[in-house]
């Protein structure tokens, strides 16, 4: 029967242009390969030209081959060598067994690895070697920059900071004032310190005279200037004059640049910025539970608790401040009663608590949802916990054997070795897939952990106190947006175990008391 083959071609950060190694001499040698043997190419998968890491193994294309895999849909895996696929050995064991699971061989262009023990031992050393050879590109590209900079050059985006523009002077990259964003970010500044102004003053202004966008603004297609920005320009040490590069925890260093303000200037800025946070933190003596939970369904920014005094008593809103800078009267600034959301919320919650087997159905739910749609990722911990384990025992075994006297000490230390670097690459394997289904699922202890406190506090929800109302919606990921409809106020809130959002009206909830 004809085989049918998917090329795979990967590139990395160092050797995207080299010919041969590039995306295209890849995927030309891979076609060459099937055309010998006489294989079907049923597709063939490219990962991003700008290149790609060979220890990540949540890639795109890559994600594709293993789904048809899973699919039954090829029966060879062509590749021009070991290290396109991986530069990490956890990778590789990882992909190889799940390949391997779904009858799929990987075939390599360049090398044959025969099922052999001796073929294994070879394709092992090629993969320590792509393992060590990509720590040596990292060492050596943090050398490079380390160098760069000592000598003065500038390791910055490629159109620079706002306020400057990047240009080269032979070997370095230097920067130079922009006479447009050099004199706003000294505007921003004078109205900061000198005049006091809000930074939701600030953007309005900025707005109001057609201020140029910083570039990340312009790529996200945002309207108009956002907090989080002019924030960023009061507190970047750049503008009067020093860049500084971090080369590791222990070292740091700075290269002078051309001051956009004066030091004065800076430190009152500082001075300003940090009895303005002060200020902020005072909100948390009140009580409230959307903390940075709540979004505006117009805008998307998240609302923020505040508080006005009236008749002598304070009273507490979640609002949105879009109104008030970078978006043009698209968003209103809606608010809305903090006791009105957080009294409708927590006895959303308690319906779902206090009867316990609509708790287990809503986790089972969620559960079922959760594993179907993390399948591959789940699949992919099944497979390194079950690698792990083998090259655990293996690694005992050995020690074993040495103990016993089976062989020398010198060859203990180099197959030890191997299995150490293999067993460490795979933990790490295992730590990324656990970060990305952090959240997604529900372990074994957190539906214990939901289930026993759910059980301890179920008799008293209406009594709650704010500490346990808290620690309930941070079990529960609790989230809410707030939308305006023809009905008036919508708040819609979802969780972790109710992800289709609920929504309640709220169109006679009071503005004032």
């Amino acid at each position: 029967m004809t085989k049918r083959a998917v090329i795979y071609a990967r590139t990395s950060y160092d050797d995207r242009d080299t010919d041969g190694r590039n995306l295209a001499g890849q995927l030309e040698m891979g076609r060459e390969y099937c055309r010998k043997r006489g294989y079907i190419i049923a597709s063939e998968m490219a990962e991003d030209s700008r290149g790609a890491s060979g220890a990540e193994i949540n890639l795109p294309q890559l994600n594709k081959v293993l789904e048809m895999a899973k699919n039954g849909l090829l029966d060879v895996l062509v590749v021009r060598e070991l290290d396109r696929l991986s530069r990490d050995v956890g990778k590789l064991y990882i992909v190889e067994k799940e390949l391997r699971r779904y009858k799929v061989n990987i075939e390599y262009v360049l090398t044959d690895f025969p099922q052999t023990p001796a073929g294994q031992l070879m394709k092992n050393i090629y993969a320590s070697f792509a393992q060590f050879e990509r720590d040596e590109i990292r060492l050596r590209m943090m050398r490079g920059k380390r160098n760069k900079v000592n000598d003065g050059s500038i390791l910055i985006s490629n159109n620079g900071s706002y306020g400057y523009d990047k240009y080269q002077d032979g070997q370095l990259i230097l920067l130079k004032p922009n006479a447009v964003e050099a004199e706003i970010v000294r505007q921003i500044f004078r109205w900061y310190v000198l005049e006091q102004a809000q930074i939701s003053e600030i953007a309005r202004r900025l707005d109001a005279m057609h201020a140029p966008l910083p570039d990340a603004h312009v790529r996200q297609r945002k309207n108009g200037w956002s907090l989080t920005s002019i924030r960023r320009i009061l507190h970047n040490p750049e503008y009067f004059g020093k860049w500084s590069y971090t080369y590791d925890k222990n070292e740091k260093i700075t290269v002078n640049i051309p001051p956009l303000i004066d030091q004065t200037l800076w430190e009152g800025a500082q001075a300003l910025l940090e009895e303005n946070r002060d200020f902020r933190k005072q909100v948390t003596k009140y009580d409230y539970l959307f903390e940075r939970r709540l979004t505006c369904g117009k805008c998307g920014r998240k609302m923020a608790c505040v508080g006005q005094h009236m008749a002598g008593k304070m009273y507490l809103y979640y609002a949105c401040k879009g109104a008030k800078h970078d978006w043009h009267g698209s968003c209103k600034g809606y608010a809305v009663r903090v006791d009105l959301v957080d009294g409708i919320v927590w006895d959303w919650i308690s319906t779902i608590l206090k009867d316990p087997q609509k708790l287990a159905a809503e986790i089972d739910v969620f559960q079922t949802r959760a594993q179907r749609e993390n399948a591959p990722a789940l699949d992919q911990m099944r497979i390194v916990d079950d690698l792990l384990a083998e090259n655990r025992a293996k690694l005992q075994r050995l020690v074993d054997l040495y103990m016993s006297g089976a062989f020398a000490l010198e060859d203990l230390q180099e197959r030890k070795n191997r299995l150490e670097q293999t067993i460490h690459s795979l933990e790490e394997q295992r730590a990324n897939l656990a970060a990305r289904l952090e959240g997604q699922t529900l372990t074994i202890n957190q539906v214990d952990e939901l289930q026993a406190f759910a059980s301890e506090i179920r008799a008293r929800l209406d009594t709650a106190n704010h500490t346990e109302k808290l620690q309930l919606f941070n079990i529960l990921n609790v989230t809410g947006s707030l939308t305006v409809e023809r009905s008036g106020k919508v708040l819609n809130v979802q969780c972790i175990i109710r992800t289709d959002p609920d929504k309640f009206i709220l169109q006679n909830s009071p503005t004032y008391p």
